[in-house]
């Protein structure tokens, strides 16, 4: 029973391709159909997949257990920050416009 549902046939592909409006050059057809049954082979063994345990997140979580603490600290003067910067107006940094109106 598989195999058949794998069988994706010449003639389904073209509808398919016709429902979406796209062309598929007549010498690229049996390529489309390699790859389109490779994907349905791939997505049925889903099917055989064990649902029932929850998601692996231990890189997460030991990622969250390695954050450090968020405390204020003592940072660079406004003055001295503004002094290093190649372009400031009215006490802020300038940066050339990247989006175009």
């Amino acid at each position: 029973m598989m195999e058949e549902q794998l069988a994706f046939s010449r003639e389904e592909l073209l509808a398919l391709a016709e429902a979406c409006r796209i062309s598929i050059p007549e010498e690229e057809v049996e390529e489309y159909l390699s790859a389109l049954r490779g994907m349905i082979a791939l997505a049925s063994c889903l099917r055989e997949a064990d649902g029932t345990q929850k998601p692996y997140r231990g890189i997460r979580e030991a990622a969250l257990a390695e954050l450090r603490e968020d405390l204020p600290e003592e940072s660079l003067s406004r003055d001295l920050l503004l002094r290093g910067a190649p372009d400031v107006k009215d006490g802020f940094f300038r940066v050339p416009r990247t989006v175009e109106e």
